[in-house]
């Protein structure tokens, strides 16, 4: 009857709105626990650090502290956002390894083989040819730069010192890393010269041959793919070098003059790989450029 569809539709009306209700207040203690958490991590970097005021008496309220405008304050606010800008670094420059690692495999274990099937690289001439030995050097990059990042964590860490000594001394590590690398890279200067002219002869082999053309298109589903293409794929391995470059001119932006070591490290380490990049851009063919991909 009427009344029936009327208290019917009156019921489902209150039960969404009951459970409308239990979504919200559900999601509103979800934001007041993340708002208490990053309370107590502040709270906590702030008692870590020793801080007190001009008197000598204990902080007692934080984010009054933090919001006081005298230059000590305004000092200190600038040193916790530098930490906390170069632990971002070091953690981004670790995971975008690691993703580039899995470029190299993908390109290793799924291309390649189609390759061969097909024979593009009857010679073993092209760049294909280094990317086993590139892959290799990567991998022990990865496993350098691990050790070296795994204490670092978005909360302070025990072995952190109160003038991010601890922090400052993982970049200097990381710039001596790439310092020893940097001759190995020079690995870049015959994937190059070879990488134009692999890429083209994959282009005709894909107009000429429907079944290669597919197989690849099969292996660019790949998820480690990412929804790129063979030739977005093998970009990367020219684009590699100079970004670890600009990677360390952005840990030269963010890292004191007062942390000697480090500073003298990151500038030797790019030295070094400006070195390697003029090379690769003396060996570039075809109009590419390194700097100007």
């Amino acid at each position: 009857t009427k009344t029936d569809l009327h208290y019917w539709v009156k019921s489902v009306e209150d039960l969404v709105d009951k459970f409308s209700k239990v979504a919200f207040n559900r999601q509103s203690r979800k934001i007041y626990t993340m708002q208490g958490t990053l309370r107590s991590k502040v709270t906590k970097r702030l008692r870590q650090s020793m801080i007190q005021r001009s008197d000598e008496s204990p902080l007692y309220d934080t984010l009054e502290y933090l919001n006081t405008t005298t230059d000590e304050n305004s000092t200190f606010k600038d040193e916790i956002i530098r930490e906390d800008k170069l632990r971002r670094m070091l953690l981004d420059l670790w995971n975008s390894e690691e993703k580039y690692h899995s470029t190299l495999k993908v390109l290793s274990e799924t291309f390649v083989p189609v390759m061969e099937k097909h024979k593009v690289d009857p010679h073993n001439v092209m760049v294909f040819a280094h990317i086993e030995q590139v892959k290799e050097l990567h991998a022990f990059l990865i496993a350098e730069l691990r050790s070296c990042v795994q204490n670092i964590q978005e909360d302070s860490s025990s072995n952190e010192s109160k003038d991010g000594t601890f922090l400052y001394n993982t970049v200097s590590h990381v710039a001596d890393i790439f310092s020893r690398y940097a001759p190995f890279f020079l690995i870049y200067v015959s994937v190059v010269k070879k990488l134009p002219a692999s890429s083209a002869a994959v282009r005709r082999k894909m107009k000429q041959n429907q079944d290669f053309r597919v197989a690849m298109e099969i292996a660019e589903m790949d998820p480690r793919c990412d929804d790129l293409d063979f030739h977005s794929l093998v970009i990367k391995l020219v684009q590699r070098v100079p970004h670890y470059n600009l990677i360390l001119r952005d840990f030269l932006k963010h890292v004191p003059n007062d942390a000697a070591d480090a500073h003298e490290n990151l500038v030797l380490a790019q030295a070094k790989l400006t070195e390697v990049i003029a090379k690769l851009d003396h060996n570039a063919q075809s109009g590419w450029k390194v700097r100007g991909i």
